[in-house]
């Protein structure tokens, strides 16, 4: 493999940044789980339990890159992490998820519009800490 699987580069356009901060494999597994869990709040719980998971999990391993010693790229998996409850805030509305309660459309409006405006130029892209870290921690010793 040549380098991590997800990558942002400082040199990327808006758009290329905004689709990669966007955590749609956990998603579209939320997407999936909920309508199954129906209305059972125990439930609905779980299914964003497990997108979290699956946002730290594809973020951590698809971030690194032992071969170049780089770690994971945590920056990328914060803006992630705070983006993931933003949509499924939104994608739940008032007929599902964990939010169902606690739905209103204003504010699930103005939380999107502002992570999709905000979070490209937050964060520059690039291995800058991590590439620093994995030099300090893993060059081999001559």
């Amino acid at each position: 493999m040549k380098g991590p699987i997800l990558r942002i580069e400082e040199n990327e356009d808006y758009l290329q940044k905004l689709v990669k901060l966007i955590p749609a494999e956990a998603l579209s597994a939320y997407l999936v789980l909920i309508n199954l869990a129906a209305a059972d709040a125990n439930k609905n719980l779980a299914t964003f339990i497990i997108g979290l998971g699956i946002v730290i999990g594809v973020r951590l391993l698809g971030t690194m890159d032992p071969a170049n010693h780089n770690l994971p790229n945590i920056p990328l998996l914060v803006v992630s992490l705070i983006g993931y409850p933003i949509w499924v805030y939104n994608i739940g509305g008032s007929a599902s998820g964990i939010f169902k309660t606690h739905f209103d459309l204003y504010v699930g409006t103005s939380l999107m519009v502002l992570f999709t405006i905000f979070s490209p130029y937050l964060y520059s892209g690039g291995d800058t800490v991590a590439k620093a870290l994995g030099k300090r921690w893993f060059t081999p010793k001559t």
